[in-house]
């Protein structure tokens, strides 16, 4: 019947556009993975500012794009709170807990703070002055759902990329303790 053709090349072409889609898609990706990876091997590096951190700005208060980030000096007291206290044997959940309590504001401007955000802070290489790339990336590009690198893409790792709030040696510290409590069976594991 008519309305039958009519409806199978419908059909027909909108597998068609579909499939087409799916390989701008593709192209894309690829397109935006690669202008990554060259990016990151020529050490040009759009990082977010974490607590304790500004990006510049220019005169015009715009952001200077692959400027280093700066100390944002109150903010900095909070982030050198957070390592002392794990340090000293607080939890996470006891920092978090202490910080919501007294009304200390997060970066985003709420007091919402929780373990999760504290062990963000606790092992963000960027407190001591360096910048890890491609630490999670989109692993499907349909679905867009993000996943932690492990060697699935190539890592730079960049030292003194700005100043350091926390010294390199506290921040091991930290990533040891953090090994201990949460992830070893045994302490050689996490040296």
């Amino acid at each position: 019947s008519a309305a039958s053709d009519v409806y199978k090349r419908q059909e027909f072409m909108l597998s068609f556009l579909a499939t087409f889609a799916q390989e701008e898609s593709v192209k894309k990706s690829e397109a935006m993975n690669w202008s990554l990876q060259q990016r990151f091997k020529d050490g040009k590096l759009l990082t977010p500012a974490p607590l304790g951190y500004d990006r510049q700005k220019d005169v015009t208060g715009r952001y200077i794009k692959y400027a280093p980030l700066i100390v944002n000096e109150s903010e900095a007291k909070i982030v050198v709170f957070i390592y002392d206290a794990y340090l000293t044997g607080w939890s996470m959940e006891q920092i978090a807990l202490f910080l919501k309590d007294i009304g200390v504001e997060t970066k985003a401007g709420g007091t919402d703070w929780n373990a999760g955000s504290i062990g963000y802070i606790l092992t963000n290489e960027r407190y001591c002055g360096n910048v890890l790339t491609w630490k999670t990336f989109t692993a499907d590009l349909y679905e867009h759902k993000h996943r932690k690198n492990r060697q699935d893409r190539d890592q730079y790792l960049y030292t003194d990329k700005h100043t350091a709030i926390i010294p390199e040696e506290k921040f091991e510290a930290v990533q040891v303790l953090i090994c201990l409590l949460y992830t070893s069976p045994s302490p050689r594991d996490c040296s």
